[in-house]
């Protein structure tokens, strides 16, 4: 038989309103100023809840990065294995693309434990725009 392994949300942020020097550093489209972060400990279950996050509400997932030390070692307690990070040009977009990532990543994504081989078998239906930018 197999165990499922769900993703832990280490943490959730929101900013509702940034100022100019955080919107530059990362390059935010000059119409967004609202954020919003998300660390978790697994890297393909986040990227296909962010994706998840753009398809549901108009934002853009303006920064991505992964910490290359694994889930077991993070550098803090709340960073994780990645982070995500919502730019929009609304806080309420932001509240609906990190509600939309939250679900999938309780829901639909997750990996698989055989025998201790962990297993990411997931099929994304339909492939969004931050899919279609990663590649």
């Amino acid at each position: 038989m197999f165990d499922i392994i769900k993703p832990k949300i280490l943490s959730i942020r929101k900013i509702p309103f940034i100022n100019k020097e955080l919107a530059s550093y990362f390059n935010l489209p000059k119409e967004h100023d609202s954020i919003g972060i998300i660390t978790t400990n697994q890297e393909h279950s986040l990227i296909v809840a962010l994706d998840e996050g753009v398809k549901e509400s108009p934002s853009y997932v303006s920064f991505y990065n992964n910490f290359y030390a694994g889930a077991n070692f993070p550098s803090g307690p709340f960073s994780g294995e990645v982070i995500g990070i919502f730019s929009a040009t609304d806080p309420i977009i932001i509240d609906n693309s990190i509600k939309a990532t939250v679900n999938y990543l309780n829901e639909k994504t997750f990996y698989y434990s055989f025998n201790g081989l962990n297993i990411f078998s997931h099929v994304v239906s339909s492939i969004g725009p931050f899919s279609i930018k990663r590649n």
